[in-house]
């Protein structure tokens, strides 16, 4: 696995399973970022964090806290609607966790690539 990123910007890191592939995502990260902003900052320039939305996590609140007790065993601080599992595991282990995740709800998820938890807990919900 492959990550490459521009230092201090909190929006442009690439991961992929080639340097190609994470230098790609490095790349789109960056034309998003332009089409959604209006400026560009300076390479290397501070950028101020923005924290990412929360209102689709508000509607899984109930499976959120089941998920995190069973799967992890703890309660995070905080996840927005972006988080994913790779927040949480190195990325080698992101298998493991998809394993897991099947044998306590019954779901395979390891075809949401970007491992989005808003994605996973509605995957979860419809099962049930």
């Amino acid at each position: 696995m492959y990550s490459v990123h521009i230092t201090n910007w909190w929006f442009a890191i690439g991961t992929g399973e080639t340097e190609e592939e994470a230098l790609l995502e490095l790349q789109y990260l960056i034309d998003d970022f332009k089409n959604t902003e209006s400026y560009l900052p300076r390479p290397g320039s501070v950028m101020p964090i923005k924290f990412a939305s929360t209102q689709g996590f508000e509607l899984h609140t109930e499976t959120a806290e089941q998920f995190f007790d069973q799967v992890f065993g703890f309660a995070p601080l905080f996840i927005s609607d972006e988080s994913s599992l790779y927040d949480f595991d190195p990325v080698d282990e992101v298998t493991n966790l998809d394993k897991k995740i099947e044998e306590i709800f019954g779901v395979n998820v390891s075809d949401i690539k970007d491992r989005n938890l808003i994605k996973i807990f509605e995957r979860i919900e419809q099962k049930f």
